[in-house]
Protein backbone atom coordinates (compact mmCIF):
# COMPACT_ATOMS: atom_id res chain seq x y z
CA UNK A 1 0.00 0.00 0.00
CA UNK A 2 1.60 3.45 -1.11
CA UNK A 3 0.50 6.70 0.10
CA UNK A 4 1.55 10.08 -0.67
CA UNK A 5 1.27 13.63 0.34
CA UNK A 6 2.23 16.88 -1.72
CA UNK A 7 3.35 20.14 -1.11
CA UNK A 8 2.97 22.99 -3.12
CA UNK A 9 5.62 25.86 -3.08
CA UNK A 10 5.32 29.27 -4.77
CA UNK A 11 8.40 30.14 -6.30
CA UNK A 12 9.59 33.67 -7.43
CA UNK A 13 12.34 33.37 -9.93
CA UNK A 14 15.27 35.95 -9.69
CA UNK A 15 15.28 38.52 -12.73
CA UNK A 16 17.47 41.45 -13.83
CA UNK A 17 16.05 44.84 -14.36
CA UNK A 18 17.26 44.49 -18.61
CA UNK A 19 14.43 41.22 -18.41
CA UNK A 20 10.94 41.30 -17.88
CA UNK A 21 10.14 38.27 -15.28
CA UNK A 22 8.58 35.41 -15.89
CA UNK A 23 4.99 34.63 -14.13
CA UNK A 24 5.58 32.89 -10.63
CA UNK A 25 5.08 29.30 -10.67
CA UNK A 26 4.00 26.24 -8.67
CA UNK A 27 6.42 23.76 -8.04
CA UNK A 28 5.96 20.16 -6.54
CA UNK A 29 7.66 18.48 -3.54
CA UNK A 30 6.18 14.87 -3.21
CA UNK A 31 6.60 12.37 -0.23
CA UNK A 32 4.92 9.18 -0.18
CA UNK A 33 5.79 5.48 1.51
CA UNK A 34 4.93 1.65 1.19
CA UNK A 35 4.03 -0.46 3.87
CA UNK A 36 6.20 -3.47 4.34
CA UNK A 37 5.22 -6.48 6.14
CA UNK A 38 1.68 -5.43 6.97
CA UNK A 39 -0.90 -8.15 8.25
CA UNK A 40 1.27 -11.14 8.36
CA UNK A 41 0.74 -13.58 11.23
CA UNK A 42 2.54 -15.79 14.06
CA UNK A 43 2.02 -17.48 17.24
CA UNK A 44 1.93 -14.89 20.10
CA UNK A 45 5.52 -14.51 22.04
CA UNK A 46 7.53 -15.93 18.11
CA UNK A 47 8.85 -12.95 15.71
CA UNK A 48 6.87 -12.83 12.19
CA UNK A 49 8.58 -14.38 9.42
CA UNK A 50 9.13 -11.33 7.82
CA UNK A 51 10.47 -7.29 8.28
CA UNK A 52 7.75 -4.58 9.22
CA UNK A 53 8.35 -1.07 7.99
CA UNK A 54 8.45 1.41 5.06
CA UNK A 55 9.86 2.22 1.61
CA UNK A 56 9.63 5.88 1.61
CA UNK A 57 9.40 7.73 -2.15
CA UNK A 58 10.93 11.50 -2.28
CA UNK A 59 10.84 13.51 -5.21
CA UNK A 60 11.18 17.26 -5.37
CA UNK A 61 11.45 20.00 -8.52
CA UNK A 62 14.13 22.01 -6.56
CA UNK A 63 16.87 18.40 -5.94
CA UNK A 64 17.13 15.24 -7.25
CA UNK A 65 18.86 14.05 -4.16
CA UNK A 66 15.91 12.54 -1.87
CA UNK A 67 16.05 13.75 2.13
CA UNK A 68 18.17 11.04 4.57
CA UNK A 69 14.61 9.90 6.27
CA UNK A 70 14.40 7.42 9.49
CA UNK A 71 11.61 5.95 11.11
CA UNK A 72 10.85 5.45 15.13
CA UNK A 73 8.98 2.44 16.31
CA UNK A 74 6.58 1.85 19.01
CA UNK A 75 5.05 -0.79 19.77
CA UNK A 76 0.91 0.38 20.16
CA UNK A 77 -0.97 -2.63 21.13
CA UNK A 78 0.00 -6.79 21.62
CA UNK A 79 3.25 -5.80 24.38
CA UNK A 80 5.39 -7.30 21.58
CA UNK A 81 9.49 -5.96 20.87
CA UNK A 82 11.41 -4.46 18.04
CA UNK A 83 14.79 -5.09 17.18
CA UNK A 84 15.42 -1.71 16.58
CA UNK A 85 13.04 1.15 17.32
CA UNK A 86 14.51 4.12 15.77
CA UNK A 87 15.93 2.72 11.92
CA UNK A 88 17.48 4.92 9.29
CA UNK A 89 16.94 4.87 5.49
CA UNK A 90 18.84 2.68 3.22
CA UNK A 91 20.43 3.38 -0.34
CA UNK A 92 16.78 2.40 -0.89
CA UNK A 93 14.94 4.57 1.36
CA UNK A 94 13.50 1.12 2.79
CA UNK A 95 13.24 1.57 7.02
CA UNK A 96 12.34 -1.94 8.66
CA UNK A 97 13.20 -4.18 11.20
CA UNK A 98 12.18 -7.55 12.86
CA UNK A 99 8.95 -7.74 15.11
CA UNK A 100 8.45 -10.06 17.85
CA UNK A 101 4.33 -10.73 18.42
CA UNK A 102 3.31 -10.43 22.57
CA UNK A 103 1.20 -12.38 24.20
CA UNK A 104 -1.71 -9.90 25.33
CA UNK A 105 -4.45 -10.14 22.53
CA UNK A 106 -4.37 -11.36 18.36
CA UNK A 107 -4.38 -7.71 17.22
CA UNK A 108 -1.42 -6.32 17.80
CA UNK A 109 -0.19 -2.76 16.42
CA UNK A 110 3.35 -1.07 15.45
CA UNK A 111 3.34 2.86 15.05
CA UNK A 112 6.09 4.56 13.30
CA UNK A 113 6.89 7.92 12.83
CA UNK A 114 8.87 9.28 9.84
CA UNK A 115 11.39 12.17 9.74
CA UNK A 116 13.88 13.69 8.13
CA UNK A 117 17.64 14.61 8.56
CA UNK A 118 16.98 17.96 9.78
CA UNK A 119 14.02 16.69 12.36
CA UNK A 120 11.15 17.62 10.18
CA UNK A 121 8.08 15.26 10.59
CA UNK A 122 6.64 13.71 7.50
CA UNK A 123 3.43 11.22 8.61
CA UNK A 124 2.88 8.47 10.71
CA UNK A 125 2.29 5.12 10.02
CA UNK A 126 0.63 1.91 11.21
CA UNK A 127 1.17 -1.77 10.47
CA UNK A 128 -1.19 -4.57 11.93
CA UNK A 129 -0.45 -8.12 12.66
CA UNK A 130 -1.93 -11.60 13.92
CA UNK A 131 -0.34 -13.21 17.20
CA UNK A 132 -2.22 -16.66 17.36
CA UNK A 133 -2.90 -18.93 20.40
CA UNK A 134 -2.74 -22.49 20.06
CA UNK A 135 -4.43 -23.14 23.43
CA UNK A 136 -7.42 -20.50 23.89
CA UNK A 137 -10.39 -18.80 21.74
CA UNK A 138 -8.82 -16.44 19.14
CA UNK A 139 -10.47 -13.88 18.10
CA UNK A 140 -9.41 -12.58 14.37
CA UNK A 141 -10.24 -9.49 12.33
CA UNK A 142 -8.13 -9.64 9.68
CA UNK A 143 -6.49 -12.50 7.41
CA UNK A 144 -8.41 -15.27 5.00
CA UNK A 145 -9.75 -16.61 8.05
CA UNK A 146 -12.37 -13.83 8.26
CA UNK A 147 -13.54 -14.35 4.85
CA UNK A 148 -14.61 -17.67 4.81
CA UNK A 149 -17.95 -18.34 3.19
CA UNK A 150 -17.73 -22.52 3.16
CA UNK A 151 -15.30 -25.25 3.94
CA UNK A 152 -14.53 -28.87 3.29
CA UNK A 153 -13.18 -31.87 5.36
CA UNK A 154 -11.98 -35.13 3.85
CA UNK A 155 -10.66 -36.77 7.56
CA UNK A 156 -10.29 -40.10 5.18
CA UNK A 157 -7.52 -38.06 3.26
CA UNK A 158 -6.72 -35.80 6.50
CA UNK A 159 -7.59 -32.53 4.47
CA UNK A 160 -9.55 -29.22 4.77
CA UNK A 161 -10.70 -26.73 1.77
CA UNK A 162 -12.29 -23.51 2.27
CA UNK A 163 -13.94 -21.34 0.24
CA UNK A 164 -13.09 -17.32 0.60
CA UNK A 165 -15.30 -15.45 -0.72
CA UNK A 166 -13.83 -13.26 -3.57
CA UNK A 167 -10.02 -14.77 -2.23
CA UNK A 168 -10.45 -17.85 -3.84
CA UNK A 169 -9.50 -21.46 -2.66
CA UNK A 170 -7.23 -22.29 0.49
CA UNK A 171 -6.13 -25.61 1.55
CA UNK A 172 -5.23 -26.25 5.65
CA UNK A 173 -1.43 -26.47 6.71
CA UNK A 174 -0.48 -27.99 9.79
CA UNK A 175 -2.51 -25.42 11.99
CA UNK A 176 -5.82 -23.83 12.32
CA UNK A 177 -4.13 -20.25 11.02
CA UNK A 178 -2.46 -22.15 8.44
CA UNK A 179 -3.96 -21.79 5.11
CA UNK A 180 -2.04 -22.64 1.84
CA UNK A 181 -3.53 -20.26 -1.29
CA UNK A 182 -4.17 -23.00 -4.12
CA UNK A 183 -6.42 -21.44 -6.67
CA UNK A 184 -8.90 -18.35 -7.15
CA UNK A 185 -12.54 -18.22 -7.80
CA UNK A 186 -12.58 -16.25 -11.11
CA UNK A 187 -14.14 -19.09 -13.74
CA UNK A 188 -16.51 -20.51 -12.71
CA UNK A 189 -17.56 -18.30 -9.82
CA UNK A 190 -18.56 -21.19 -6.75
CA UNK A 191 -20.92 -20.32 -4.81
CA UNK A 192 -21.10 -23.35 -2.69
CA UNK A 193 -19.16 -26.91 -2.33
CA UNK A 194 -20.05 -30.13 -1.03
CA UNK A 195 -18.07 -33.08 -0.24
CA UNK A 196 -19.47 -36.83 -0.96
CA UNK A 197 -18.40 -40.21 0.60
CA UNK A 198 -15.46 -40.99 -2.03
CA UNK A 199 -13.50 -37.63 -1.62
CA UNK A 200 -15.27 -36.00 -4.60
CA UNK A 201 -16.39 -32.26 -4.25
CA UNK A 202 -19.51 -30.33 -6.11
CA UNK A 203 -19.97 -27.38 -6.65
CA UNK A 204 -22.88 -24.94 -7.60
CA UNK A 205 -22.29 -21.04 -9.25
CA UNK A 206 -23.74 -18.26 -9.72
CA UNK A 207 -25.37 -19.40 -12.89
CA UNK A 208 -27.40 -22.26 -11.38
CA UNK A 209 -24.53 -24.77 -12.95
CA UNK A 210 -23.27 -28.14 -11.04
CA UNK A 211 -19.71 -28.52 -11.44
CA UNK A 212 -17.24 -31.73 -9.71
CA UNK A 213 -13.41 -32.51 -9.04
CA UNK A 214 -12.00 -35.31 -8.27
CA UNK A 215 -8.65 -33.78 -7.96
CA UNK A 216 -9.38 -31.71 -4.37
CA UNK A 217 -10.33 -28.70 -6.58
CA UNK A 218 -7.54 -28.62 -8.75
CA UNK A 219 -9.72 -28.55 -11.59
CA UNK A 220 -13.73 -28.59 -12.42
CA UNK A 221 -15.46 -30.07 -14.88
CA UNK A 222 -18.90 -29.38 -15.52
CA UNK A 223 -21.49 -31.45 -15.12
CA UNK A 224 -25.13 -30.02 -16.07
CA UNK A 225 -27.50 -27.78 -14.80
CA UNK A 226 -29.77 -29.25 -12.43
CA UNK A 227 -32.91 -26.99 -13.01
CA UNK A 228 -32.60 -26.27 -16.56
CA UNK A 229 -34.74 -22.77 -15.87
CA UNK A 230 -33.12 -21.40 -13.34
CA UNK A 231 -30.14 -19.06 -14.64
CA UNK A 232 -28.82 -18.23 -10.70
CA UNK A 233 -27.34 -19.95 -7.69
CA UNK A 234 -28.69 -22.52 -5.70
CA UNK A 235 -28.52 -24.22 -2.44
CA UNK A 236 -26.54 -27.97 -2.86
CA UNK A 237 -26.81 -30.84 -0.46
CA UNK A 238 -25.34 -34.52 -0.47
CA UNK A 239 -26.86 -36.15 2.18
CA UNK A 240 -25.33 -39.16 3.69
CA UNK A 241 -25.68 -41.60 0.93
CA UNK A 242 -24.19 -39.55 -1.67
CA UNK A 243 -27.38 -38.45 -3.02
CA UNK A 244 -26.92 -34.76 -4.32
CA UNK A 245 -29.92 -32.13 -3.83
CA UNK A 246 -30.57 -28.89 -5.24
CA UNK A 247 -33.33 -26.46 -3.80
CA UNK A 248 -34.54 -22.89 -5.31
CA UNK A 249 -37.70 -20.79 -4.10
CA UNK A 250 -39.85 -20.92 -6.97
CA UNK A 251 -38.87 -24.57 -7.97
CA UNK A 252 -38.82 -26.76 -5.63
CA UNK A 253 -36.21 -29.50 -4.86
CA UNK A 254 -34.57 -31.84 -7.03
CA UNK A 255 -32.75 -35.11 -6.61
CA UNK A 256 -29.64 -36.89 -8.09
CA UNK A 257 -28.87 -40.69 -7.50
CA UNK A 258 -25.96 -40.99 -9.72
CA UNK A 259 -23.61 -38.10 -9.43
CA UNK A 260 -25.85 -35.36 -11.10
CA UNK A 261 -26.26 -37.31 -14.17
CA UNK A 262 -30.05 -37.38 -14.29
CA UNK A 263 -32.57 -35.49 -11.89
CA UNK A 264 -36.22 -35.98 -10.41
CA UNK A 265 -38.12 -33.69 -8.41
CA UNK A 266 -41.16 -33.36 -6.18
CA UNK A 267 -44.24 -33.60 -7.63
CA UNK A 268 -46.47 -33.98 -4.98
CA UNK A 269 -46.92 -32.82 -0.94
CA UNK A 270 -45.02 -28.90 -1.80
CA UNK A 271 -48.00 -26.64 -1.23
CA UNK A 272 -45.46 -24.11 -3.42
CA UNK A 273 -41.99 -24.83 -5.32
CA UNK A 274 -40.22 -23.41 -2.18
CA UNK A 275 -36.87 -23.75 -1.14
CA UNK A 276 -36.08 -26.46 0.92
CA UNK A 277 -34.09 -26.68 4.05
CA UNK A 278 -31.03 -29.13 4.55
CA UNK A 279 -32.14 -32.79 3.84
CA UNK A 280 -30.52 -35.11 5.79
CA UNK A 281 -31.20 -39.19 5.37
CA UNK A 282 -33.10 -40.68 8.30
CA UNK A 283 -33.25 -44.69 8.00
CA UNK A 284 -34.56 -45.28 5.06
CA UNK A 285 -36.20 -42.28 3.91
CA UNK A 286 -34.97 -38.41 3.98
CA UNK A 287 -36.28 -35.20 5.55
CA UNK A 288 -35.81 -31.86 5.11
CA UNK A 289 -37.87 -28.51 6.87
CA UNK A 290 -40.46 -26.56 4.78
CA UNK A 291 -39.46 -23.23 4.96
CA UNK A 292 -42.98 -21.49 4.15
CA UNK A 293 -45.22 -23.98 6.77
CA UNK A 294 -42.27 -24.49 9.08
CA UNK A 295 -42.97 -28.14 9.40
CA UNK A 296 -40.43 -31.55 9.13
CA UNK A 297 -41.10 -32.86 5.81
CA UNK A 298 -40.16 -36.45 4.97
CA UNK A 299 -39.75 -38.38 1.45
CA UNK A 300 -39.51 -42.27 0.62
CA UNK A 301 -39.25 -41.89 -2.71
CA UNK A 302 -35.80 -39.64 -3.07
CA UNK A 303 -37.88 -36.62 -3.37
CA UNK A 304 -41.02 -36.96 -5.83
CA UNK A 305 -43.47 -37.38 -2.90
CA UNK A 306 -43.09 -35.24 0.33
CA UNK A 307 -45.54 -35.87 3.40
CA UNK A 308 -45.62 -34.03 6.97
CA UNK A 309 -44.45 -35.68 10.21
CA UNK A 310 -44.92 -34.56 13.65
CA UNK A 311 -43.29 -31.20 14.09
CA UNK A 312 -42.60 -29.11 17.00
CA UNK A 313 -44.22 -25.74 16.70
CA UNK A 314 -42.53 -23.39 13.95
CA UNK A 315 -39.44 -25.77 13.70
CA UNK A 316 -37.22 -23.87 11.16
CA UNK A 317 -33.93 -25.97 11.10
CA UNK A 318 -33.14 -29.89 11.63
CA UNK A 319 -30.65 -32.20 12.04
CA UNK A 320 -30.14 -35.68 12.42
CA UNK A 321 -27.85 -37.32 14.37
CA UNK A 322 -25.50 -40.60 14.14
CA UNK A 323 -28.40 -42.61 15.74
CA UNK A 324 -31.15 -40.89 13.52
CA UNK A 325 -31.89 -38.73 15.98
CA UNK A 326 -34.20 -35.87 15.14
CA UNK A 327 -33.11 -32.48 16.45
CA UNK A 328 -35.56 -30.11 15.57
CA UNK A 329 -34.53 -26.02 16.67
CA UNK A 330 -37.73 -23.98 16.75
CA UNK A 331 -38.84 -19.87 18.03
CA UNK A 332 -39.78 -19.55 21.48
CA UNK A 333 -39.02 -16.66 22.79
CA UNK A 334 -35.48 -17.23 20.89
CA UNK A 335 -34.74 -20.60 20.52
CA UNK A 336 -35.77 -24.39 21.88
CA UNK A 337 -34.27 -27.47 20.93
CA UNK A 338 -36.77 -30.99 21.09
CA UNK A 339 -35.12 -33.96 20.39
CA UNK A 340 -36.84 -36.93 19.02
CA UNK A 341 -35.48 -40.78 19.24
CA UNK A 342 -38.53 -42.07 17.53
CA UNK A 343 -38.08 -40.61 14.21
CA UNK A 344 -40.28 -37.86 14.92
CA UNK A 345 -43.34 -39.33 16.71
CA UNK A 346 -42.25 -38.18 19.79
CA UNK A 347 -40.17 -34.89 20.70
CA UNK A 348 -38.57 -34.24 23.88
CA UNK A 349 -37.30 -30.08 24.67
CA UNK A 350 -33.96 -30.87 25.65
CA UNK A 351 -32.49 -26.89 25.66
CA UNK A 352 -34.17 -23.61 26.25
CA UNK A 353 -32.25 -21.01 24.75
CA UNK A 354 -32.56 -16.95 25.43
CA UNK A 355 -34.24 -14.38 23.96
CA UNK A 356 -32.63 -12.92 20.91
CA UNK A 357 -34.63 -9.98 20.36
CA UNK A 358 -37.37 -11.35 18.19
CA UNK A 359 -35.12 -12.73 15.48
CA UNK A 360 -34.79 -15.89 15.31
CA UNK A 361 -30.90 -17.85 14.92
CA UNK A 362 -30.08 -19.41 12.65
CA UNK A 363 -28.39 -22.30 14.28
CA UNK A 364 -25.89 -24.42 12.77
CA UNK A 365 -24.56 -27.74 13.62
CA UNK A 366 -21.28 -29.76 12.93
CA UNK A 367 -19.68 -32.83 14.48
CA UNK A 368 -16.71 -33.80 15.19
CA UNK A 369 -16.14 -37.60 16.56
CA UNK A 370 -17.98 -38.65 19.36
CA UNK A 371 -18.80 -34.47 19.38
CA UNK A 372 -21.43 -32.22 18.18
CA UNK A 373 -21.28 -28.56 17.98
CA UNK A 374 -24.48 -26.13 17.44
CA UNK A 375 -23.76 -22.54 16.59
CA UNK A 376 -26.71 -20.13 18.10
CA UNK A 377 -26.28 -16.56 16.39
CA UNK A 378 -26.00 -14.11 19.20
CA UNK A 379 -25.49 -16.61 22.14
CA UNK A 380 -23.07 -18.48 21.91
CA UNK A 381 -21.77 -22.30 20.32
CA UNK A 382 -22.50 -25.62 22.31
CA UNK A 383 -20.85 -28.78 22.97
CA UNK A 384 -22.80 -32.23 23.00
CA UNK A 385 -22.78 -35.81 22.83
CA UNK A 386 -25.55 -36.36 23.71
CA UNK A 387 -27.75 -33.72 22.90
CA UNK A 388 -29.09 -33.92 26.57
CA UNK A 389 -26.27 -32.41 28.40
CA UNK A 390 -24.51 -29.09 26.44
CA UNK A 391 -21.65 -27.17 26.97
CA UNK A 392 -20.84 -23.49 25.87
CA UNK A 393 -17.35 -23.21 24.82
CA UNK A 394 -17.80 -19.56 23.06
CA UNK A 395 -19.76 -16.57 23.63
CA UNK A 396 -20.95 -14.98 20.49
CA UNK A 397 -22.16 -11.73 19.36
CA UNK A 398 -21.67 -11.25 15.59
CA UNK A 399 -20.66 -14.92 14.54
CA UNK A 400 -23.44 -16.98 12.48
CA UNK A 401 -21.18 -19.78 10.41
CA UNK A 402 -19.68 -22.68 12.01
CA UNK A 403 -17.20 -24.95 10.45
CA UNK A 404 -15.06 -27.73 11.48
CA UNK A 405 -11.33 -28.44 10.01
CA UNK A 406 -10.46 -32.09 9.99
CA UNK A 407 -8.12 -31.14 13.13
CA UNK A 408 -10.90 -30.90 15.14
CA UNK A 409 -10.16 -26.50 14.92
CA UNK A 410 -13.84 -24.90 15.50
CA UNK A 411 -14.13 -21.94 13.57
CA UNK A 412 -16.89 -19.23 14.26
CA UNK A 413 -17.43 -17.04 11.37
CA UNK A 414 -19.12 -13.59 11.18
CA UNK A 415 -20.48 -11.75 7.96
CA UNK A 416 -17.85 -10.28 6.07
CA UNK A 417 -19.80 -8.80 2.60
CA UNK A 418 -18.14 -6.37 0.04
CA UNK A 419 -21.62 -3.93 1.60
CA UNK A 420 -20.82 -4.88 5.42
CA UNK A 421 -17.81 -3.74 7.99
CA UNK A 422 -15.90 -7.08 8.96
CA UNK A 423 -17.18 -8.93 11.45
CA UNK A 424 -14.30 -10.79 13.46
CA UNK A 425 -14.12 -14.48 13.40
CA UNK A 426 -13.53 -16.87 16.51
CA UNK A 427 -11.22 -19.89 16.32
CA UNK A 428 -10.73 -22.69 19.31
CA UNK A 429 -7.70 -24.60 18.50
CA UNK A 430 -8.36 -28.53 18.59
CA UNK A 431 -7.76 -29.63 21.94
CA UNK A 432 -8.61 -26.57 24.22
Amino acid sequence: MKKYIGILLLILPVFSCEKYPEPGYLAMESFGFELVGENQGAIAGEYLEDEVGIIAYYNSEFSSTPEKFHVEFTVVSGGGTLESTVVQADQDNKMTTRWKLGTEQNQQTVKGKIFDANGKFYSEVTIHATAFFLNKINVITAGVITSISDMVTDTKNHRSLIMAGYHGFYELGENFYDWRFKYNNSSPYITEIEINSKGILYSVNQDGKLFKSNNWGESWQYVGKPIPENNYSLNLYITSDDYIWVTKWDYGIYCSKDEGLTWQHDTLGLAVKEEMGKVFKLGNSHISVSGSSTQILQTFDDGITWKPINTPLYTHVIYVTAKNEIIACNEENGFSIYKSVDMGITYNKVLKGEDVSGNYPWIMFGNYGPDYYMLVPALGVYRTTDFDNFTQIMDLDKQNKLFIDHLGNIYAIGTNWANTGPDPSMVLPAGS
